[in-house]
C-alpha cells in the first residue's frame, strides 16, 4: 500500500495536513521506520514523499450512531462530535437525548481513548457567543489545550468561543497577510487568527474582544507560543465600536470580522480603517452572499444550517460598495 514518509519532526503536523485533504487511510495504522513515520494514504500526494510498504490493519472502530444502536435499538441518534484537546463535546438538538448521558459517553470514550470529558452543546448565549453545556461524562472540567499546526491553545468552552472546524481557515488567512503588514482582528477571541498570523509572518496584529476571559485566555495563549511568534499581537479587552474610535483612518492593512451575526454592523467602520483588505464572515446561502457583495472573492467556511452557511467574503476597495 501507499504511505507518506516524513520525518518524526513534521509527523503531527504532516498528518493533520493530510487529514484535512481526507486523504489518509483510516484502515492501516500508522508506522516508525528509523527517523521516519510512515503515514498511510489513499492515493499518491503531491508535494511528499510517497513510498510502498505494507502496514498493519487497524481495526475499524464503531461510529457513535453504530454503536448507540447496539446499546438502545434503532433510532434518529447523533452521528458525529468535535473533539477539543482532551474534551469532546456533541451538539445536541434535543434535549430529551440527555438522558442517555451514559451511553454517548460510553460510546464515545471507546473510540477515543484520550478523551477525558464529554459535554453536550445545547447552543450559544450571551453577547460573548458562550456555548451552553451540559456535563454528560468523565471529569467535570471545561479547560484544557488544544492544538492547531503546532500552536497550543489554553481554551475553556465555558468561557470563550472554540471551533476546532476553523484551524484550516486559521491558517489559510494567517498566509494571506503580508510581513510587516497592520492587521486588525476586531472579534478576536481566545487569538486564534492573531497568534496564527503572528507566527507565520512579521506583521502587528491588535486583537479586540469583550469577553474579558477570553482576552485573558489570549494573554496565557501569546504566552505559550511566545516561541513561535514572529510578529507582535496587541491584546485589547474592550467593544470593538468604541475601541476603533481612536484608531486614524487607513490605521490597517487588513481587518479581520469573524462575528458572522453581527459583523456588518461594524463594515463601515471597517471601511474606515482598512487598506488593502477587509476578511468579513457572513452567514447566508451562496446566493444571498453572492447578491450583497457581488464581485468579492468568497469562500464556505461552515455548514451552519440546511442551505446556508458561514461565508469568508474578502472585500477589498475595488468591491466594497455599500454595507
Amino acid at each position: 500500500m501507499l504511505a507518506v514518509a516524513v520525518p518524526k519532526g513534521e509527523a503531527q503536523r504532516v498528518l493533520e495536513e493530510l487529514r484535512r485533504k481526507n486523504v489518509v487511510d483510516q484502515n492501516y495504522k500508522i508506522k516508525e521506520v528509523g527517523d521516519k513515520v510512515l503515514i498511510p494514504v489513499k492515493a499518491p500526494v503531491e508535494g511528499y514523499e510517497v513510498v510502498e510498504i505494507e502496514l498493519e490493519r487497524r481495526e475499524r472502530p464503531k461510529s457513535l450512531k453504530e454503536c448507540l444502536e447496539e446499546r438502545l435499538g434503532k433510532g434518529d441518534w447523533p452521528r458525529s462530535f468535535s473533539v477539543v484537546g482532551d474534551l469532546a463535546v456533541i451538539s445536541l438538538k434535543d434535549e430529551e437525548l440527555l438522558k442517555y448521558s451514559k451511553e454517548l459517553w460510553e460510546c464515545i470514550k471507546a473510540s477515543q481513548k484520550r478523551v477525558k470529558s464529554l459535554w453536550a452543546k445545547l447552543g450559544t448565549e450571551g453577547e460573548h457567543r458562550v456555548a451552553k453545556l451540559v456535563h454528560l461524562g468523565g471529569e467535570k472540567r471545561t479547560e484544557t489545550l488544544y492544538k492547531e499546526y503546532g500552536l497550543i491553545f489554553k481554551v475553556d468552552l465555558a468561557k470563550a468561543y472554540v471551533n476546532p472546524s476553523l484551524s484550516e481557515e486559521h491558517r489559510e488567512v494567517s498566509e494571506a497577510v503580508r510581513d510587516g503588514e497592520r492587521v486588525l482582528d476586531m472579534f478576536a477571541g481566545v487569538g486564534f487568527f492573531p497568534i496564527h498570523i503572528a507566527s507565520k509572518r512579521t506583521a502587528t496584529v491588535v486583537a479586540i474582544d469583550l469577553n474579558p476571559n477570553a482576552v485573558k485566555l489570549m494573554i496565557d495563549n501569546i504566552k505559550l507560543n511566545k516561541k513561535k511568534l514572529r510578529g507582535t499581537i496587541i491584546p485589547i479587552m474592550g467593544d470593538a465600536s468604541e475601541v476603533t474610535k481612536f484608531f486614524k483612518d487607513k490605521s490597517f492593512d487588513v481587518v479581520i470580522m469573524n462575528l458572522p451575526h453581527k459583523a456588518e454592523e461594524f463594515l463601515n467602520e471597517a471601511k474606515r480603517l482598512a487598506k488593502r483588505a477587509i476578511l468579513l464572515y457572513v452567514v447566508g446561502t451562496e446566493e444571498e452572499v453572492e447578491r450583497k457583495y457581488p464581485g468579492c472573492k468568497k469562500k464556505g467556511v461552515l455548514d451552519y444550517s440546511p442551505g446556508k452557511r458561514v461565508w469568508r467574503v474578502e472585500l477589498v476597495p475595488e468591491c466594497w460598495g455599500e454595507a
